[in-house]
């Protein structure tokens, strides 16, 4: 018998080893580049849209409230004086006792009936303080004023999207749907009209009554109930000429709020188009042009 070679003698557990097969972990290398976010849907961007255009039309309007309410102060206590002028020469012809109206009240009222006048008869009789009087409840109701107007603004866009679409997809046409600025301007109408309908004339009114009170309580003019506040304003209101009482000159109130959000949104639109985007200067161009249309409308 021949002796077995070095290459066959091979121990069993060598043998074991070389026939196994043996594979080596490659090492594990943490990816650099960094994970690129998922797009945003259009749903999620106009959400955001509308989230962002309340709480920034609230922090505005509430600026602006402080910055321009002096202004709405005097206007309306123009407006009372006038009002009460007229009425006291009313009663002042018919019955020719003093005790209906005195001269003192009557010359006052017909003495400041300028704009510098008030001013510094209210800054006479009050102070600062008296330039914002009834601004408690207006401020207060900035945020439900813009959710309310952007809200309706946005529900309205989005039906009456849909609506052209599906009228589209009856005669074949599947072409996205582009409003117009005519719809937008109808859009912002409803808006402005349900906000004016709902919150904006009992809060005016009640605002109104403070301001009036303070233009009869400078003037001299004796009434027979003295207002503490927004709240005595409201609870009186109601117990004596029912919930219907606070909403006195609702039909000015819509009119004016949705001719103003109209041409609001409608200007929104119309600049948007035609402004470079992503600039500052454009934004804020675009914000005095909106406010412009609102206040013009």
């Amino acid at each position: 018998m021949s002796s077995p070679t070095t290459t066959d003698a091979v121990s069993a557990p060598e043998a074991v080893f070389r026939n196994y097969e043996y594979t080596v972990p490659m090492p594990i290398r943490r990816s650099t580049t960094k994970s690129v976010p998922a797009a945003r849907t259009p749903v999620t961007q106009e959400s955001n849209i509308v989230r962002n255009s309340v709480l920034a039309g609230s922090i505005a309007g509430i600026a602006t409230s402080f910055a321009f309410y002096p202004f709405e102060m005097l206007r309306t206590k123009m407006q009372s004086a006038a009002a009460h002028e007229t009425s006291a020469t009313t009663v002042s012809s018919r019955v020719s006792s003093a005790k209906s109206l005195s001269r003192a009240s009557l010359s006052a009222t017909t003495r400041h009936r300028g704009p510098a006048k008030v001013f510094f008869h209210t800054i006479q009789h009050g102070g600062i303080r008296a330039l914002y009087t009834g601004l408690a409840l207006p401020l207060s109701a900035q945020a439900v004023y813009k959710a309310t107007v952007f809200s309706v603004n946005k529900v309205a866009t989005n039906a009456l999207t849909e609506f052209k679409t599906q009228e589209r997809r009856k005669v074949g046409d599947f072409a996205p749907v582009t409003l117009t600025k005519m719809d937008r301007f109808w859009c912002g109408f409803l808006g402005g009209a349900i906000n004016a309908a709902v919150f904006v004339t009992p809060v005016e009114f009640v605002r109104n009554q403070l301001i009036a009170q303070h233009t009869r309580k400078s003037h001299g003019i004796r009434s027979d109930i003295y207002f503490k506040g927004p709240r005595h304003v409201i609870t009186h209101t109601v117990s004596t000429q029912g919930v219907l009482g606070l909403w006195k000159g609702c039909s000015m109130a819509v009119t004016r709020d949705a001719l103003g959000c109209g041409c609001f949104f409608f200007t929104f639109n119309y600049l948007s188009q035609r402004l470079p985007q992503d600039k500052t200067s454009s934004t804020l161009v675009a914000g005095g042009f909106f406010w412009l249309a609102f206040f013009f409308g």
